[in-house]
């Protein structure tokens, strides 16, 4: 900037809990304290990485702060300090976060201004305070993008939004909410941690005495060195601020500020971090000296790790040879979970519950034990099949994929019949032997007649064929349709002698009439049929008893035209 004999503001940071303005404006609200320490575990005082712990582990402390002269008014003619708005200024960070599945932590900060001292202006209309405040609340959120693990590369989206919550003007506030969004990522090896960050800041543009607090691009270096392990880290970080607007424009508007000190662990996973440094330029923001002083209980990162397995020495079974951490750093050739001296089958991959061995069919009985070890089994069959679940192994079963009793060798017969399916024509229906499981035919042909085994039903007094009868009739039209040489049939029907024999002689026809539309609906050619009705005319039996009277109601299928071809004695039956 070159406005001459304009106030410009050099280094600003200072949280109080209350301001004082003697004989002075009140000062913009504007945040100037840029020492903002990463409510996350594993990262390095304000750099953040790219790690994060286990589910639901969480950190929870404190970072004591102290700056001098971050903040002054200088001529921007000659550089020469007009007003050191900002002498003294002492607070603390109160912060914790929690882990979440793995990948994601969420976190706060509180910020509180013990005290903010700054030189008496020598005009009203520069800036006086004195006296604590509230910060702005800081919250933070960081998801892991990507990671090699407890060695190697991880990279990580984080995201601050401090909330206008300052209770005084003392530069220990934003008016209105702020954004800091950081791409985060480091490298370990073997406990040597080196991180960086770049980020961008959105904030509010505010005036102060001149100069324009807006946009910031950030770009921030951190390093962690294992001194002794499990005992004493060196930490240092460099962050780089320049307004977004104007980036390095001037030395009044990039900052560059060094912290440098020692992590001391402590038992109970407590950690003590002491670190000193300053502003290196003359920029915004930047005091010309700080220290800070944190204490937490934080999640452990291993810093010491020879094998570089990422499972610390201390807790190492074998120090010496990289090892997954679920093994405790012990090696495990074929990846089956077992550590090789644990693995009675170190080359293969195995089941834990085998002791490292191999169960290639997953039916619970390992290779070595398994008579069938590529198909699952039983173990009642050392490790063999039974498909059919019959209680007989396939290997003995003759149909293995139906179950079946153990006297047919596991095949099934469905009808009971003793035939078993694979034999029996007719498998769901009781049959014998002699006609392959089915049923004696309904149906026979001789040479005058188609004889039925069973009579056809009518509803009483009427040419109503009942249901059960239908089965029988459709076997009769499947007779003649198998046996082209039987030309014509006449289908007679019969009564007993009871009731006036005029009405005999028509119910007679008529059924032999309904028999006929039956055969002709199961496929039977019509010209191949005729019907009559003889009443009580040709009984075959006495009338005088109830047996007999039961013989003489029938339907009769005479045939009257055939061709002189041998007759088909019996019917294929079907299924």
């Amino acid at each position: 900037m070159k406005l001459k004999h304009t106030a410009y503001l050099l280094i600003g940071i200072s949280l109080i809990f209350g301001s004082n303005l003697v004989q002075a404006k009140q000062a913009p609200k504007v945040n100037m304290d840029f020492f903002r320490p990463s409510v996350h575990p594993g990262d390095i005082l304000g750099v953040q990485t790219g790690w994060l712990p286990g589910h639901l582990k969480f950190t929870a402390g404190a970072f004591f702060k102290y700056a001098y002269k971050p903040l002054a008014i200088v001529d921007a003619s000659n550089g020469k300090m007009i007003y050191q708005s900002v002498t003294h200024q002492a607070g603390m960070d109160i912060y914790g976060s929690v882990s979440l599945w793995g990948w994601v932590t969420v976190g706060l900060d509180i910020p509180v201004y013990f005290t903010s001292k700054g030189d008496s202006p020598g005009s009203s209309s520069l800036y006086k305070i004195n006296g604590g405040s509230l910060g702005d609340l800081r919250l933070g959120l960081k998801v892991k993008l990507f990671s090699q693990g407890a060695q190697g590369f991880s990279l990580a989206l984080a995201e601050d939004l401090t909330m206008p919550t300052a209770t005084a003007h003392n530069f220990t506030g934003d008016d209105n909410v702020t954004s800091t969004t950081f791409l985060a990522m480091d490298y370990n090896h073997k406990g040597y941690i080196f991180a960086f960050d770049i980020g961008y800041r959105a904030r509010k543009n505010v005036n102060v005495a001149g100069f324009t607090v807006g946009d910031e691009l950030l770009f921030s270096l951190g390093t962690r060195l294992p001194v002794w392990c499990k005992k004493l880290d060196l930490i240092g970080t460099a962050e780089l601020r320049t307004q977004a607007a104007h980036a390095f424009s001037s030395k009044y508007n990039t900052s560059l500020d060094l912290l440098g000190g020692v992590d001391i662990h402590l038992p109970m996973s407590l950690g003590l971090m002491v670190a000193a440094g300053g502003g290196t330029t003359r920029g915004f923001g930047s005091p010309k000296a700080r220290v800070v002083v944190g204490l937490a209980y934080r999640p452990d990162r291993t810093v010491c790790d020879s094998d570089g397995d990422g499972v610390p020495d201390d807790k190492d079974r074998c120090p010496k040879v990289a090892g997954p951490a679920e093994l405790k750093g012990c090696p495990d050739t074929d990846k089956d979970g077992v550590a090789d001296k644990d693995d009675q089958c170190p080359k293969t991959p195995g089941l834990i519950e085998f002791k490292g061995c191999p169960d290639t069919d997953k039916d619970g009985i390992e290779d070595r034990k398994d008579k069938c070890p590529k198909v699952p089994g039983l173990r009642q069959f050392d490790g063999c099949p039974d498909t059919d679940n019959d209680g007989i192994q396939d290997s003995e079963d003759h149909c293995p994929k139906v179950a079946g009793p153990r006297k047919y060798q596991g095949c099934p017969d469905s009808d009971g019949d003793g035939i078993i399916d694979l034999e029996d024509k007719c498998p769901k229906v009781r049959g014998e032997r002699k006609y392959n499981g089915c049923p004696p035919p309904l149906v026979k042909i001789t040479k005058k007649k188609i004889v039925i085994m069973q009579k056809v039903h009518f509803k009483t007094g009427s040419a109503k064929i009942m249901m059960d009868s239908y089965e029988l009739l459709k076997e009769v039209a499947q007779v003649l349709n198998q046996n082209p040489q039987i030309k014509k049939i006449r289908i007679e029907g019969h009564t007993d002698s009871r009731g006036s024999r005029r009405f005999n002689m028509r119910l007679s026809k008529r059924r032999a009439k309904s028999v006929m539309k039956f055969l002709v609906k199961a496929g039977v050619d019509p010209n191949r049929l005729e019907y009559a009705g003889y009443g009580p005319t040709r009984p075959i039996a006495s009338n005088k008893t109830r047996a007999g009277r039961a013989k003489n109601r029938r339907v009769e299928f005479t045939i009257i035209e055939q061709t002189p071809i041998i007759i088909k004695k019996t019917i294929k039956q079907n299924p």
